[in-house]
């Protein structure tokens, strides 16, 4: 039987191969919140506008949280549709009375991710007491986070 070990040019070349595929992918990856303009005054819900270019295997979050809160809410029920490399996704600051400065974040996430993602849309109505923040979560290498901030001033 013949021995089949890689000789080290072709380790090279493969291991160049992969990290050219991986810095493609970074490359590919261009999320912008385009509306409204920052700094907008907003109600109780927005509809927030953007554009995305996402890897393979990746997906595009939404959250939201009032500017001093360690925590964030994922909007929309799930990832947010992109079609046609824009994007539309509903998004709720606070509960009524909550006035203030809110910051929406735009995350691209890995398939794990996801679907820590979307187990707490799932089980968040559930837990005691409903809906608490999650920490930031990881996004992938080479995308950049987008962010907005927005006034609440009325529900």
């Amino acid at each position: 039987m013949k021995n089949k070990a890689i000789s080290l040019p072709h380790l090279i070349c493969l291991l160049s191969s992969l990290i050219c595929t991986l810095v493609l992918s970074a490359q590919n990856c261009n999320v912008r919140i385009t509306r409204p303009a920052e700094g907008s005054n907003v109600a109780g819900t927005a509809l927030i506008s953007g554009t995305a270019t996402l890897p393979a295997n990746s997906h595009l979050w939404i959250l939201a949280h009032q500017v001093g809160i360690n925590g964030y809410w994922p909007q929309g029920n799930g990832q947010a549709q992109v079609n046609q490399n824009t994007w539309d996704v509903l998004v709720y600051f606070g509960t009524p009375g909550n006035f203030g400065t809110f910051e929406v974040l735009a995350v691209v996430v890995d398939d794990q991710t996801h679907r820590n993602l979307q187990s707490w849309v799932q089980t968040a109505p559930n837990t005691t007491p409903p809906y608490q923040p999650i920490a930031l979560p990881t996004v992938i290498d080479g995308c950049t986070i987008a962010r907005l901030r927005v006034e609440k001033t009325n529900n």
